[in-house]
């Protein structure tokens, strides 16, 4: 056996593509199938698919098909160098935003970890600030800020987020 062959990609896949049903506004392309059957366990009024891997990229031509069939398309990548790098090379290539988990490597980890309302209301967040994107400016600041919300260099730094409605 050669340790060099051992996975032999074919050809890519799409996981969740033939159950794609294009009756919903969204679609979220994440990790993996587990992480993708965790989203459609919450409800959210979103479909959902999976690369093979991070690594690689959907084509051109998948991606164009899917922004002419939903109101918008993003990613929500692993928290590990290939999911920031996945969620930077969608937005690169197709301007899709994209974000990750906080507290977890992945969907299926934080609901284990969590269990499902914790993670459902925490997922719901980060989707939120993706699909909004566009609609709402997002902007964070570091600040320094005393108990009264005063600007402060004694205290420690906090970061505060900023979400107003485009004009």
């Amino acid at each position: 056996r050669n340790k060099k062959f051992k996975f032999i990609k074919v050809k890519p896949w799409l996981q969740g593509l033939d159950q794609l049903e294009f009756k919903q506004p969204y679609l979220i392309i994440c990790s993996s199938l587990k992480d993708a059957m965790c989203l459609k366990q919450f409800g959210y009024n979103v479909e959902v698919i999976a690369p093979d891997s991070e690594n690689t990229v959907i084509k051109p031509y998948i991606i164009e098909n899917f922004k002419k069939n939903y109101k918008k398309v993003v990613t929500l990548f692993d928290n590990d160098v290939a999911g920031h790098n996945a969620v930077n090379k969608y937005k690169e290539l197709y301007n899709i935003s994209g974000t990750w988990l906080d507290s977890s490597k992945d969907i299926a980890d934080l609901v284990k970890e969590k269990g499902f309302d914790d993670a459902h209301k925490e997922i719901k967040v980060k989707l939120k600030s993706v699909l909004w994107n566009g609609l709402y400016q997002v902007t964070y600041q570091v600040v320094k800020m005393d108990v009264d919300g005063q600007v402060d260099t004694s205290c420690p730094a906090k970061q505060q987020l900023n979400i107003e409605k485009k004009q």
